[in-house]
Parts: structure tokens; C-alpha cells; sequence
């Protein structure tokens, strides 16, 4: 198992660069990340799953964050195998299904969050904090619910890059994740586990500490983000695709 801090910071962190998904609109690539999810957790079949992750690999490349972003799924690899292990076994023991039943159902839950997993760069990767902030308060939403969302976007690439911190910390002690045997590898997870929810708490109290002195105010809207063709483009072929995948 290895989590990697630079993994992270590459695939979920704001890059600028010249491509179509950048100058997309904020709220048209938060719209497709939207009806990606619907589409995903309305579905058990895998061909649908398939071209799901089809239309995510193809946005990823116009962005040019699809090779940091499959890094971080390879970074995350023996996470989403350990969710793997503990769905199956939950399902076979506690919800007394036969094995190849929840065998079954657990490919499809991880399947599903490695492909929402995948999409998460489609909006990270390639729009400013300030943007969507922005996008959303033209859309006359309450000052008090885009500050939640915004936090959330901006402190969840901070939180894994804490987790991948603590992570490097605990193997550079002599924690080893280098077993097949599941139950060990949950065993090792609670050194990791445990600091991280620590120092995740200690950077909320510090944010909520800092949010009270201050005051809490984003700027002006300065601008108005534009729908161009390719935002209308965009949106029309991935609910068309959608669509499509879910009548039949």
C-alpha cells in the first residue's frame, strides 16, 4: 500500500492550463459531475458502468489531468480493495448472502466510487475555488449554503493529503501494509486512522476559530462566468448519453 502526498496533490489541486475543460463553465462541470453520479448509482449493469467511465476517461484527457488522475486511483488502489473485502464479507456474513452474490455487489459499490473518484478531477483539477464560489452565488444560492460547499471542496484534497502525510509518517516508523491476510491490514489501518481524524478536527477548530475572528465574506462578484457552446455542447451529449443509459 502506498499513498503518495504528490499523488494527491497533482490530481485533486488546481492547475492552469489552455484547454476546453478549463474555460468550461464552473457550474456546467459541477452539472456533469452531478448527472455522472446519478447515472452511476442508478445502474447494475456493467457495460453501463463502462461507458460511464468511458465518457469520465474521455473528459479527463480533454483536461489533461487524465494521467494524474489515474495515478491517484492507483495511489488509493489498496483503500478501495480493502472496501472491496469488508463488502464482501459484510454481505456474506451479516446480510447471509452466498459469496458469489456479494462478490457481486461489492464489485459494483467499488466500482462505482473508483469511477466517482475518477470524475472528482473533471472539476478539481481545472476550475478556480474563487469560480465556482462565484457561479454559485449568481445563481441567488444563500451565502450561508455556499460557504459549506465551498469548504468541502476546497478541504477535502487537504484532508487526503493529510491522511497521505500521516500514511508516510507511520511506514517511515516500520507500520507495513505488505500482508494479503484482510484482517491484519484493518488492524494496521488504525495507526493511520486515528491521527488522521485528529489532525482533520484540529484543522476544523482552527478553520472555525479563524472563520469567527475574521468574519466570513467572500469578495464581489467581479464577473460573470459565460455559457459558451462547449458548455452547451458538454451538457447536451453527457445527458444525452445518460439518458440513453438509463431508458435502456
Amino acid at each position: 500500500m502506498v499513498l503518495r502526498r504528490s499523488s494527491v496533490t497533482t490530481a485533486l489541486f488546481y492547475k492552469s492550463r489552455e484547454t476546453v475543460l478549463h474555460k468550461l463553465n464552473p457550474l456546467t462541470k459541477l452539472a456533469v459531475i452531478l448527472i455522472i453520479t446519478a447515472a452511476l448509482f442508478n445502474t447494475d449493469n456493467s457495460i453501463k458502468l463502462a461507458i460511464t467511465l468511458t465518457i469520465v476517461l474521455i473528459l479527463l484527457y480533454l483536461g489533461k489531468v487524465l494521467r494524474s488522475s489515474l495515478e491517484l486511483i492507483t495511489t488509493l488502489l489498496p483503500m478501495f480493495i480493502l472496501l472491496f473485502t469488508v463488502c464482501v464479507l459484510s454481505w456474506m456474513y451479516v446480510a447471509d448472502k452466498p459469496p458469489t452474490t456479494a462478490i457481486t455487489i461489492a464489485t459494483f459499490v467499488t466500482t462505482r466510487l473508483i469511477i466517482l473518484t475518477l470524475a472528482l478531477p473533471i472539476l478539481y483539477s481545472t476550475t478556480r475555488l474563487s469560480d465556482i464560489a462565484r457561479s454559485l452565488l449568481l445563481l441567488r444560492i444563500p451565502f450561508s449554503v455556499v460557504l459549506p460547499i465551498i469548504l468541502a471542496y476546497r478541504f477535502i484534497p487537504v484532508l487526503l493529503k493529510d491522511l497521505a502525510t500521516v500514511y508516510e509518517s507511520q511506514v517511515s516508523r516500520g507500520l507495513s501494509f505488505r500482508t494479503k491476510n484482510p484482517v491484519k491490514i484493518i488492524k494496521n489501518l488504525v495507526p493511520v486512522t486515528i491521527p488522521a481524524v485528529i489532525v482533520a478536527t484540529l484543522r476544523a477548530i482552527d478553520l472555525a476559530e479563524v472563520l469567527a475572528l475574521r468574519g466570513v465574506a467572500l469578495s464581489r462578484v467581479r464577473f460573470r462566468p459565460s455559457i459558451t457552446h462547449y458548455d452547451i455542447l458538454l451538457l447536451t451529449a453527457v445527458i444525452a448519453t445518460v439518458t440513453i443509459l438509463l431508458i435502456t
